[in-house]
């Protein structure tokens, strides 16, 4: 049985964007949500790709052009221009925050990033489960997906086809509505997904950049 939704599910869509593919065009790699002011969380995976793999800055380049990755609020359709902050690919976690004005804007990207976050909810956090919890997500398509949680792996309780491409760093909810963690890959002939749990394995250097890119009003 379907368990009843403790949480505004609507509030909830308000904190989602789309994260797109490259430069250029509409294709969707995954989605990112409000994790602190300023600051977007997505899954590592949906980062841009050159020949199959997921490129990610190199700490020992001095002055090396950031990860640019372009981010659509799905309400209004603005796309703005972020920048890779941190990432930690074993767990399939990334962060993104605002490019400087001196970046290259390319056509169709001129919606400033700080205006889209502005516009979106924070999401509460609460521990990831330790034991099976029921949790929820809304994939790109803006269909809500229901499951149990147990560790690092979502099973969820329709066919598997409603996990498709692009729902990848989607927030996972508890039952009351606080994020647990974030969708990471998922095999659409499974009915089931992994799921990165923030509790868990999200970086302490992570959120200590993320706070302070908050403060900065980044």
């Amino acid at each position: 049985m379907t368990p009843a939704m403790a949480f505004d599910r609507k509030r909830a869509e308000g904190a989602l964007v789309d994260v797109l593919e490259g430069l250029v065009g509409d294709r969707i790699a995954g989605m990112g949500f409000r994790l602190l002011d300023g600051v977007i969380a997505t899954a590592c995976h949906c980062l841009p790709r050159l020949q199959g793999k997921v490129v990610l800055p190199d700490p020992d380049a001095p002055g090396a052009p950031p990860v640019t990755v372009r981010l659509r609020h799905p309400a209004t359709g603005e796309v703005a221009l972020a920048a890779l902050v941190a990432a930690d690919p074993c767990s399939d976690f990334a962060l993104l925050r605002a490019l400087p004005e001196s970046v290259p804007v390319p056509p169709g990207a001129g919606a400033s990033f700080a205006g889209i976050v502005a516009g979106l909810e924070r999401l509460p956090l609460a521990r990831s489960p330790l034991a099976e919890q029921r949790v929820s997500f809304c994939t790109h398509e803006r269909r809500w997906v229901e499951g149990l949680a147990r560790g690092a792996s979502i099973t969820v309780w329709d066919d598997a086809s409603r996990i498709r491409r692009g729902t990848s760093g989607a927030p996972v909810f508890d039952q009351d509505g606080r994020v647990v963690g974030l969708v990471g890959s998922n095999d659409v002939r499974l009915p089931s997904a992994t799921m990165c749990l923030l509790a868990e394995r999200l970086p302490a250097w992570a959120l200590r950049e993320a706070a302070e890119l908050s403060e900065r009003g980044a």
